[in-house]
């Protein structure tokens, strides 16, 4: 375990993120117009510093947005098939990333 885990990271998977819905249940057709973005909420409070904030958000951050920006599309199977390549990118970027399982 990372030191940068602070012990939630089960609570919502990579997979999880990917697959968010777009669209609150129950929304009327006409009303979908009006959504023009999604919100991703990190809660902060057992956060100590921004490298675990980092740790905590990527990879599921990046599967969130790959999501909303092929929504009608998505492709779970394509996507963990980046996997390797997004970790060294955030890697590379000196970014914090969870490594573990994305499921």
């Amino acid at each position: 375990k990372s030191n940068l885990e602070c012990g939630n990271l089960n609570i919502a998977t990579v997979k999880d993120f990917y697959f968010v819905p777009l669209y609150p249940e129950g929304l009327k057709e006409e009303e979908k117009k009006f959504i023009l973005g999604g919100q991703a909420n990190l809660w902060t409070e057992k956060i100590e510093n921004m490298r675990q904030a980092e740790y905590l958000m990527f990879p599921r951050l990046i599967a969130y947005f790959d999501a909303l920006t092929n929504y009608s599309k998505r492709d779970w199977k394509e996507f963990k098939s980046h996997k390797r390549e997004i970790l060294h990118s955030l890697i590379d970027s000196n970014i914090a990333c969870y490594p573990g399982e994305w499921e």
